[in-house]
């Protein structure tokens, strides 16, 4: 499925990496090396090679000056100290910006596979960094990091930044800390400058649309209220594809189930983004009534990533209704859709009964 609007690109996909390091080139990082005849693994030793020791800041600073991206090396720029972030900052602009770049997204996505990894105070300071794609990605990784340090910082690159690009980013990132506010994991200050903020932006209407979206997207999460429904409609108001979509995510995220009968009829769009976020909203409002129309588009939606994302609105819903259709999809389905009907089966198990592990995996 394929997005019509620039804001809702990959924020990683016009980045130019540096090609990857042959096959020779990665001895030196080599996981594992296990001799031949060798049946038993020591766990401890294992567990080093796959998560190789932190190298100096030195020697990674040298090494990205040259131009040399090195995936281990990246593990110097975890927790980095004062002294340290200093040092990072007086010499990062001395690295290549399409290396800046992707040491940020890979920082990214060591972070989300190791959880010993932390690189906020990285992230965080490459949200100054004078290449605005550098910036995007920066704020991008913020969203996962649930820090109010971050949070605040996201909201002054909203405000302030240059570039359309980056502030669309930000408000996109801090829709998960709405979730925190609302949930008082935030403190009382911050989160009402949260709201004030992203509702301020969502409802300017001389912000630009690539933008406002994305705040009316985070700020919905605040809802269910007229505040956020009125919001919803005026996206909805808008002949574009993509704006339309975007109102169908606060809908589903603002829980304005007002919306269902809308949600539902979107179904039957010839737009594949609509059909998907319509479905995913579904979802949300975990009300049965949406569950025939589900079961349709999960069991023969042309667009994969529809169908997907219907099983898994099935199963977000519950109950034993969504069970029986999950196991009626379960006897005819493609090989493509056997894990996520699953995944689906478990969390309508756990809908149903919240102490049961899940109903059995139709797979083999």
């Amino acid at each position: 499925m394929t997005r019509d609007n620039d804001a809702d690109r990959d924020p990683f996909e016009d980045v130019e990496l540096e090609e990857e390091p042959s096959d020779s080139g990665l001895e030196d990082i080599r996981v594992f090396s296990i001799e031949d005849g060798e049946d038993d693994v020591d766990l401890d030793l294992e567990t080093a090679e796959a998560h190789p020791s932190k190298p100096s800041l030195a020697t990674v600073l040298t090494d990205l000056e040259r131009g040399e991206r090195v995936y281990a090396d990246l593990y110097g720029l975890s927790d980095l100290g004062a002294g340290d972030l200093s040092i990072l900052q007086e010499r990062w602009p001395l690295i290549d910006a399409g290396i800046r770049a992707s040491v940020v997204r890979e920082a990214f996505d060591i972070g989300a596979e190791d959880y010993r990894m932390h690189f906020t105070r990285l992230f965080l300071m490459a949200t100054g960094d004078p290449d605005p794609g550098v910036r995007q990605q920066a704020v991008a990784a913020l969203q996962a990091e649930e820090d109010p340090a971050a949070a605040a910082r996201l909201l002054d690159v909203l405000v302030n930044d240059d570039s359309d690009d980056v502030r669309s980013e930000a408000a996109n990132s801090l829709g998960p800390y709405v979730y925190l506010a609302e949930w008082e994991e935030l403190s009382a200050p911050l989160a009402g400058r949260l709201s004030q903020t992203l509702f301020t932006i969502a409802e300017n209407e001389a912000e630009s649309w690539h933008v406002r979206r994305r705040a009316i997207e985070s700020a919905a999460a605040f809802g269910p209220n007229p505040r956020v429904n009125a919001l919803v409609q005026r996206l909805y108001d808008e002949d574009e594809m993509g704006l339309r979509a975007s109102a169908l995510v606060a809908a589903g995220r603002g829980n304005q189930r007002d919306w269902l009968a809308v949600v539902i009829e979107e179904f039957e769009n010839e737009d594949a983004e609509i059909r998907f976020e319509a479905v995913r909203a579904a979802g949300m409002f975990g009300d049965v009534d949406a569950l025939p129309s589900l079961s349709e588009l999960a069991k023969g939606d042309e667009d994969s990533d529809v169908r997907h994302a219907a099983i898994a609105a099935i199963g977000e819903i519950g109950g034993q209704g969504a069970i029986r259709i999950l196991m009626r999809l379960a006897e005819h389905a493609p090989a493509t859709d056997t894990a996520v009907i699953d995944d689906a089966l478990v969390e309508a198990s756990l809908e149903t009964d919240p102490l049961s592990f899940g109903v059995e995996p139709t797979s083999n």
